[in-house]
């Protein structure tokens, strides 16, 4: 029995000395894979590859495949799984979306080495480990990942070297429990889950143990080594058949079994049964030979070079790998080699070992670098394991060198910052440069506004109450052109003011219910006599399907109208002037609205037609000395169609005549049939003397404004500034204010606060700006002041007698809560 014990102990220990080889050659094999993902991880987070950096890729992995017999393929795929980078095969030639490896990675930011269950390759068909690592865009998102695949035939040509006897068995698996490799192989095996074996459920209690088992794949009992990679999460088992195992002892156990029965009958065969036994101690130390020599071999295929030295400094055993490395000669250097040699050795070739310490790095010529590691013996010898460790260094130089680019990259992104900052401050004091001209010019118009609209107002003024005099026809002739000049001129000042209101975004379109009949018979009423003077025709039409009430602009609509028949008429010296409208349904809630103006005039020069939208254009100088005009009337029509959401747009042929075409967006009228509408606004009788005070600084509006006021039958006092009129209204009651802007000592605005600030009744008195300021801004300042109506300058007589009576004695108690007027410049008609 002691025999028996022996053969098996020495068989076990032999077992789990092959274990341990195999372990640290599948761990060197997935080590060497894993450097490389690495170095493509780092060189991925760095920068996405373009068309030559995906080129730059491939020839890598072409190249380290030749290097590298373990690796079937290298391949990088996007975050779709969508092929970039392959080996293998071209890009975009399949997806892997669908992969383990890769779900894995997309749902965890893992960013260790995962091992999966073994696939067969799409590419190849051949049965690979994928080994795989993530990687991350520059702004931290999921880029993709990169896969080096293993190929199992590696692993099962390896083990198909090493003599484990027919029924040994050497076993590769996940941690996860999914089979990698085994031998003998089967295809069915592959993958297939180990997780509730024997070994699995010894390896929750150890990493490192044996065990006997008897299979369940093939019925055979083996004896079982393994242990658990340090680094990788696998675990190598090799299982020897028991049986074969103590065959030796088994022999010789029956034959002594025979020399006991027949002992006393077969004394005379002593001396066969003497040599006989001799033969079989011969056998087995045959069988420990064969198992020295197959440890030797597997020592010999591991991928790191191994030396054992003694207690008293001599070489016990090392590998094939280690000559390799250190280019010995393996006959000058075996068993029994004192240390001095191997240093002698190695200084031969420049190789300097720090013998002191437990790990090392040595450089070696041609530029390659070895890892030593050290370990004591019981015995007071040691153990070294030499790994070549260059693709390792080599990545981490490339590191190295991706973090240098970054750093220069990072520094140059601060410069830019830095640039962008400088630049934003510069577009600052762009802006504000900006804005201060957008003010001088809103200054500009307002001051020129008033500065014009002033004399206007006198000359308009005074002309008006010229005509009611008694004139002969000559002075009525000259009245009428007089008064007809002045209306032109206060047109051109009109155009300017729409288009500073357009300019600044002011003027916002109404949506209210019109209808569309009533807004081309308004035009056509107000342009036949303009018509019949000239002897052209005038004549309008509506689509027959078109809707007659609508929501909208009448007002712009209008005014879009009268500015584009009024150019026809202008430009027609003969024949007709049309209006056509129509619609069409965009929406349930939305209607866009056509109309077309077609002349028989003059025409468009092809040349001069781009810039017929353009703000104080017309077609030739020749126009304007012919026909008058300021050339802003076609721009105000086109930013008036844009803010009503359509366009304008127009054909014309020269000699021939124009057709000028618009579109505006409106919705359907509501519901509800409003009442008609009275004729005039309803407004107070003027049955009593009002008494009015007029704050205005010019002489001849002075003058005017008092003329106005006695005819209907008012009294005026007159002062010229702001300080004069509070001081008025305190002295005494007045039923009304007019209130020019612009005066000296104290401006309109400035004394209707102080007023609205007086005690008793005095805040309460109705003021009206009369002003040279028409710009819309201005009104808004006038109403904040507490002011209740703006009128503007050149004074319109009818309106100003409308908002006499509109504000009268008891006006302002009447006008409580109710919006002061839209503003509309006196001078429009």
């Amino acid at each position: 029995m002691n025999r028996r014990a022996e053969i098996f102990a020495e068989g076990q220990r032999n077992t789990v000395n092959l274990t341990s080889s195999l372990l640290q050659h599948a761990e060197s094999t997935f080590r060497t894979a894993d450097t490389l993902l690495v170095a493509a991880v780092s060189a991925l987070e760095y920068r996405v590859p373009d068309r030559d950096g995906r080129k730059r890729f491939k020839a890598w992995f072409l190249d380290e495949l030749q290097r590298m017999p373990q690796l079937v393929s290298l391949v990088i795929m996007d975050e779709t799984g969508r092929l970039l980078v392959s080996s293998a095969a071209e890009e975009g030639a399949a997806n892997y979306a669908d992969r383990e490896f890769f779900i894995y990675h997309r749902d965890h930011d893992d960013r260790d080495v995962h091992l999966s269950a073994p696939v067969r390759g799409r590419t190849s068909n051949q049965w690979v480990i994928p080994l795989s690592r993530r990687f991350n865009r520059p702004d931290g998102s999921f880029g993709g990942v990169v896969v080096a695949a293993v190929g199992t035939q590696y692993f099962q040509d390896f083990y198909q070297r090493l003599d484990i006897g027919p029924n040994g068995a050497i076993l590769l698996a996940s941690l996860n429990g999914p089979l990698l490799v085994r031998r003998p192989f089967a295809d069915s095996n592959v993958g297939r889950d180990m997780s509730n074996s024997g070994i699995f459920r010894e390896l929750k209690r150890a990493p490192v143990g044996s065990l006997e088992i008897t299979s369940s794949t093939d019925g055979v009992r083996r004896f079982n080594s393994y242990e658990q990679g340090p680094t990788y999460p696998i675990v190598v088992a090799v299982a020897h058949d028991v049986d074969e195992m103590l065959a030796p002892w088994r022999a010789s156990t029956l034959r002594r079994v025979a020399e006991a029965g027949t002992i006393v009958t077969i004394m005379a065969l002593l001396g066969a049964l003497i040599w006989r036994n001799t033969r079989k101690l011969a056998d087995q130390a045959t069988a420990l030979r064969e198992a020295n020599d197959r440890f030797a071999v597997a020592i010999d295929a591991l991928p790191d070079g191994l030396s054992v030295f003694g207690a008293d400094n001599r070489l016990i055993l090392s590998n094939r790998r280690l000559a390799e490395l250190y280019d010995f000669d393996r006959e000058s250097f075996g068993p029994g080699t004192p240390l001095s040699r191997f240093t002698e050795l190695s200084t031969e070739r420049g190789i300097e070992f720090d013998l002191s310490s437990s790990t090392d790095t040595v450089r070696l010529r041609g530029g390659r670098s070895v890892a030593v590691k050290r370990a004591a013996t019981p015995d007071g010898g040691w153990v070294s394991v030499h790994e070549d460790i260059t693709e390792r260094v080599r990545a981490a130089e490339i590191l190295d060198e991706r973090l240098a680019e970054l750093t220069q990259t990072r520094n140059r992104l601060e410069e830019q910052r830095n640039e962008l900052i400088a630049t934003g401050e510069a577009l600052s004091a762009a802006k504000d440069a900006a804005e201060a001209a957008s003010r001088a010019k809103s200054d500009f118009l307002a001051i020129m506004s008033h500065e014009i609209r002033t004399p206007m107002t006198g000359m308009i003024g005074m002309i008006g109450l010229l005509a009611d005099t008694r004139l002969d026809q000559e002075q009525k002739d000259l009245t009428d052109i007089a008064r007809l000049s002045a209306r032109n001129l206060l047109t051109v000042v009109n155009d300017i003011l729409d288009f500073s209101k357009l300019e600044a975004g002011q003027l916002t379109p109404e949506a209210i219910d019109f209808n569309v009949e009533d807004v081309v018979g308004s035009v056509l009423a107000l342009m036949e006599p303009r018509a019949r003077e000239r002897g052209l025709g005038l004549k309008g039409s509506l689509a027959e399907e078109m809707p007659r009430r609508l929501r909208g602009d009448p007002h712009r609509i209008s005014q879009i109208l009268l500015n584009l028949v009024g150019n026809a008429l202008k430009f027609t010296e003969r024949g007709t002037v049309e209006i056509t409208a129509a619609h069409v349904q965009i929406s349930d809630d939305r209607i866009q609205l056509s109309f077309a103006v077609t002349d028989t005039g003059i025409g468009i020069a092809r040349d001069a037609q781009k810039l017929l939208f353009e703000p104080f254009s017309q077609a030739d100088t020749s126009v304007s000395r012919r026909y008058g005009g300021s050339g802003l009337g076609l721009a105000i029509c086109k930013r008036l169609c844009e803010i009503m959401g359509g366009t304008i747009g127009f054909d014309s042929v020269e000699g021939r005549g124009s057709r000028f075409c618009f579109t505006v967006c409106c919705g359907p009228a509501s519901q509800e049939t409003p009442d008609a509408a009275p004729l005039a606004p309803g407004l107070p009788c003027d049955d009593e003397a009002l008494e009015i005070l007029v704050a205005e600084d010019n002489d001849i509006n002075q003058n005017l404004i008092a003329r106005l006021l006695a005819r209907r039958g008012y009294r005026a006092d007159m002062v010229g500034n702001g300080q004069d009129a509070v001081a008025a209204v305190k002295r005494k009651r007045y039923d009304l204010v007019l209130m020019d802007m612009q005066m000296p000592e104290m401006d309109g605005v400035t004394a209707t606060r102080v007023i609205r600030d007086l005690d008793g009744s005095a805040a309460d008195v109705p003021v009206v700006a009369l002003t040279a300021n028409a710009l819309p801004s201005q009104r808004a300042v006038c109403i904040a002041a507490g002011m209740d109506d703006f009128l503007t300058k050149p004074i319109q007589p009818e309106r100003l007698y409308d908002a006499i009576l509109r504000w009268g004695r008891h006006g302002r108690k009447r006008g409580v809560g109710s919006e002061p007027a839209e503003l509309v410049t006196q001078g429009d008609a």
